[in-house]
């Protein structure tokens, strides 16, 4: 995320001020889209990089498209011969509008437009204990030590969560699986579960 948001490829908006931003990322192998749950973040917003291979689009309910922009899948160097590997991550401009509206994030390739994907926001499930869970609340467990965290939850609505420094805001791991755990280096840091378009934040 670092070299992307440095990369002479992509620019951000005006003075390139860090703002309310949607997290959008995965990859392309061989040509199928592989798209990673959002996540709300602080970042510069990207915008049109010098070549589009791709386009994401937040859509509402009904599938009307509520924002829509360019994206750069960049070529992978040194993976499996005869396979071809992109990847791509960009940060979209966030309001409480769009938090209010949108449902999907949609992926698709300028190229080939039949090729696409759609990530959904999940609707509140029930959790481990039967009941169901508000669809704002992971129920989330942080069990902490001095140099680490273990992040649970009971919500199966939530699908992945991403460890970042609280006063920073920097990346510190995702967490795909319950009881994961993520190096904290004794930072006081803050969890942000995402249901594959919205987020909720815990410290």
């Amino acid at each position: 995320m670092n070299y992307r948001s440095a990369s002479a490829s992509l620019t951000s908006t005006g003075s390139g001020g860090i703002g309310d931003g949607l997290l959008v990322w995965g990859r392309v192998v061989d040509g199928r889209i592989e798209l990673e749950s959002s996540f709300r973040v602080k970042a510069p917003t990207t915008l049109a990089p010098r070549g589009a291979t791709h386009r994401v689009e937040l859509l509402d309910a009904g599938g009307a498209s509520l924002l829509s922009l360019p994206l750069e899948a960049s070529v992978v160097d040194h993976t499996d011969p005869g396979h071809e590997q992109r990847q791509f991550a960009a940060v979209l401009p966030w309001s409480a509008a769009l938090e209010q509206r949108v449902q999907q994030v949609r992926v698709r390739d300028v190229r080939v437009p039949t090729r696409a994907t759609v990530q959904r926001a999940a609707e509140a499930l029930p959790s481990a204990g039967g009941a169901r869970a508000p669809a704002d609340d992971p129920s989330a467990q942080l069990d902490r030590t001095p140099r680490q965290i273990r992040v649970r939850w009971d919500n199966p609505a939530y699908r992945m969560a991403m460890v970042r420094d609280a006063a920073t805001g920097q990346i510190m791991g995702f967490v795909r699986r319950q009881g994961a755990v993520v190096a904290t280096g004794g930072r006081h840091i803050e969890v942000v579960f995402s249901d594959g378009v919205r987020s909720v934040v815990r410290r």
